[in-house]
């Protein structure tokens, strides 16, 4: 019999970016995550918690659309992230429910899977258009630096006027353990063949690097 077929699937919390929801990132990361094979991979998409208020929008008609979230309130500049407590702590609910073995983000949400990629010590994280976020107090675990022992991927979009390469590498520069992949597309998913492959080595290197005593591996909380 063959032992891995019966090995459990490992879990991914993604993380949306500002004005999507977990269906549109599932909707346009299709060809990123084929690497993710779903025999193997359980993929979860949780919705921000807050409706998009940057450009001045009345906030309960923002909480009530389903479609655009976030997961703070207000615009990218502010130095205070009002509602990351309450994500903050509804993603290590989450968390400590499913037990995941790795983060994905993108660009707000890379920013949100980076502060808790922190904290919680996955298996490995993934960030797309990623950026170091503003409140520093909220941010402090990642602007301490993330050791090696967390492999993280940083997806660079050498045309990304939104979140310029600077800003993401920036991110990347926090974490020990990362590997850089720049592509010449803006601020997308990409899902090119070269960028598929090496998605695939570095999940299955990150994987390989944990095959440690199950002790070891388990998420630190």
């Amino acid at each position: 019999s063959n032992p891995t077929a019966a090995a459990p699937s490992l879990k991914v919390l993604c993380m949306h970016g500002y004005s999507q929801n977990g269906a549109v990132l599932r909707d346009r990361s299709g060809g990123f995550r084929k690497p993710f094979k779903k025999s193997r991979f359980e993929m979860s998409y949780p919705d921000g918690l807050f409706g998009c208020t940057k450009d001045g929008e009345d906030q309960d008609e923002a909480d009530a659309d389903l479609q655009r979230r976030a997961w703070w309130r207000g615009h990218s500049g502010q130095e205070t992230y009002v509602g990351w407590d309450e994500s903050h702590a509804a993603m290590c609910e989450l968390w400590e429910r499913e037990r995941f073995d790795g983060v994905i983000g993108f660009s707000q949400g890379a920013a949100a899977a980076a502060m808790l990629c922190a904290e919680l010590n996955p298996r490995f994280g993934i960030f797309v258009a990623g950026f170091v976020p503003n409140d520093r107090a909220a941010a402090a675990a990642l602007l301490s630096g993330v050791d090696a022992s967390v492999p993280t991927l940083h997806v660079i979009g050498t045309a990304d006027s939104l979140v310029t390469p600077e800003r993401s590498m920036a991110l990347a520069d926090l974490f020990d353990g990362r590997t850089v992949l720049t592509h010449p597309g803006g601020h997308m998913i990409p899902s090119a063949a070269h960028v598929r492959g090496q998605v695939a080595s570095f999940v299955e290197a990150a994987l390989v690097e944990c095959q440690q005593p199950e002790a070891e591996c388990t998420v630190r909380l």
